[in-house]
C-alpha cells in the first residue's frame, strides 16, 4: 500500500493543530495520518522556524511525453477509424505529435487509448 499524498490543506491543519499545542497523536488521530507523517511534517516545520508551511520537494525524473489532450486526440481518431495505424495518426496529427516517436504512439494507442485489435 502506497503512502498517502499529503495536499497544502492537510499540512495546513497539521500545523495549526501543532501550534495550539495538541501531541502528535491527537494530530494523528484527528488528520487520519499516521504518526511518523505528522512527526515528519512537525519536525521540519519546527526546524524551518515555524515561519512558513514546509515546501514539497522538487518532482525528480523525466516528465511525461504523453499529455491529456494527446491522449484525447489519439482515442477520437482511434474511435472514429478503429483500423488507422500509428504512423497515420502520427501524420495526421503531426503538429502536436511532431516530437514523439513512433513507438510512443504506438502505446498511447494500445495502453491510454483502450483500443483493441481490428478484426474482420
Amino acid at each position: 500500500m502506497s503512502r498517502r499524498q499529503t495536499t497544502k490543506e492537510d499540512v495546513r491543519a497539521i500545523t495549526a493543530l501543532f501550534n495550539m499545542g495538541h501531541t502528535m497523536k491527537d494530530i494523528s488521530r484527528e488528520t487520519s495520518f499516521c504518526l511518523h507523517s505528522v512527526q515528519c511534517l512537525t519536525k521540519e516545520y519546527w526546524d524551518i522556524g515555524r515561519r512558513s508551511l514546509p515546501v514539497a520537494k522538487p518532482k525528480t525524473g523525466r516528465t511525461k511525453i504523453i499529455t491529456q489532450r494527446i491522449v484525447n486526440v489519439v482515442k477520437r481518431l482511434v474511435d472514429t477509424q478503429p483500423s488507422i495505424t500509428a504512423k497515420e495518426v502520427k501524420e495526421i496529427n503531426s503538429n502536436i505529435l511532431q516530437n514523439i516517436s513512433l513507438s510512443t504512439v504506438q502505446r498511447c494507442i494500445h495502453d491510454d487509448a483502450d483500443a483493441t485489435d481490428f478484426i474482420l
